[in-house]
């Protein structure tokens, strides 16, 4: 947690008039600009209590049934709006939340988080969920619609302790959507078996994905009934709404990707060729880098290759698969260090060695972006794997980057 850049970024919130007096920046579930807060919900009660009250003080016009009838009803019904609705503050060391204007007020410093899990159910409601360190349970839930710039706080300055995960909807639609285009009954009910068992793993318990599995069988049910065309393009702005999520960097996407592929090969059916078009247009949309697509694709391809081999089911189109697959990813690892195809083994040491002097992230200037530190790394992870392929393939051991 770099407190230098939350400094920075508070100062900016302050030259565009976003804090309080006290220096916080206040985020509103109900509201997203404060002047509603403050200006409008205030001024509407008052002119709606006068108007009730404006007969009791004229004696010559009594009141009407209608305004005998509201008065006792909409008065007590203004003033837990005003005094009682939420209040989620963040500042430069803690965040604070409240019930209301005169409720308890709840103190969370940042040094005593332990991790901010921030779930995006739908485009309008997040599920913030802090938990203190020390604790084995999450002490509260702050359902909210959460500005783009406390986003944007989480996912760069707080990002050791901020988790952000996909949106629930779209991602459950993914899912529901490969499964439905599996070949047979058999390998779609396999990938959703794989699916709902992935929903119930105890590491997403910061929210309680169980809850989501009943919808992800509904959606399953009503696309094997529509029978969506393999051709469709609506599973697009599912992918680029997931990409656009604030918080879910390229790890994220290349876990969720990794996960479609194990859906779809763990059937002991052929993977069909439209399942395979449909992860790799997701790849795609997901902005995943080709090496890690075909790394992906090969160590899935690998697998299912040994597992048909060992139940003795293996044919020759799996065995083409397989061929093609390990071809373009040797091409794509001569192509990462920079070299001709088939180049030999020292040129490959050369090269590993002159890209892990240029694109390591411990290369780059103190004042680097954190973007550019993260697409270092993407760069030298990427470089690293295609140099050890490279090793296995070339039937040699891989040496090290200081020999």
């Amino acid at each position: 947690m770099d407190t230098v850049k939350i400094e920075n970024i508070f100062k900016e919130w302050q030259k565009k008039d976003l804090l309080t007096r006290k220096g916080a920046l206040r985020v509103d579930p109900n509201f997203v600009r404060i002047i509603k807060d403050l200006f409008t919900l205030p001024v509407m009660a008052f002119f709606v209590v006068l108007l009730i009250r404006m007969p009791a003080l004229i004696p010559s016009k009594p009141p009407t049934f209608l305004q005998k009838l509201l008065y006792p009803l909409v008065e007590p019904l203004l003033l837990p709006i005003l005094l009682f609705k939420p209040i989620y503050l963040f500042y430069k060391d803690c965040f604070v939340a409240s019930s209301g204007w005169i409720g308890p007020k709840n103190k969370y410093y940042y040094s005593d988080i332990e991790k901010i899990t921030c779930l995006r159910l739908n485009k309008k409601d997040f599920l913030l969920r802090i938990m203190l360190k020390g604790r084995n349970k999450p002490i509260e839930i702050v359902k909210t619609p959460l500005l783009g710039d406390v986003s944007h706080l989480f996912g760069s300055v707080l990002k050791p302790i901020y988790v952000n995960e996909p949106l629930c909807e779209d991602m459950l639609r993914l899912y529901a959507d490969l499964i439905t285009l599996g070949s047979d009954p058999q390998s779609q009910q396999d990938g959703l078996r794989c699916a709902m068992k992935y929903f119930s793993e105890p590491k997403y318990s910061d929210y309680d994905y169980v809850q989501e599995l009943p919808k992800l069988v509904d959606l399953f049910m009503q696309y094997k009934t529509q029978k969506r065309m393999p051709t469709s393009e609506y599973f697009i702005n599912r992918c680029l709404s997931i990409l656009k999520n604030k918080g879910v960097d390229y790890d994220a996407r290349l876990d969720l990707l990794s996960h479609l592929f194990e859906c779809a090969y763990v059937s002991e059916e052929m993977v069909d060729v439209v399942e395979l078009d449909r992860l790799s247009r997701i790849a795609y949309y997901f902005r995943i880098k080709e090496w890690d697509f075909l790394s992906l694709k090969y160590s899935f391809e690998t697998m299912k290759q040994q597992r048909g081999r060992r139940n003795g089911t293996e044919n020759a189109q799996q065995r083409e698969r397989y061929q093609s697959v390990c071809s373009s990813r040797k091409r794509e690892a001569y192509k990462l260090l920079n070299l001709k195809e088939n180049a030999p083994l020292e040129d490959v040491k050369t090269a590993y060695r002159t890209q892990v002097k240029t694109c390591h992230p411990d290369t780059l200037p103190p004042t680097a972006k954190d973007s550019e530190r993260e697409e270092a790394a993407i760069r030298f992870r990427a470089v690293t794997e295609a140099y050890d392929f490279l090793c296995e393939e070339l039937v040699v051991e891989p040496v090290s980057v200081t020999k």
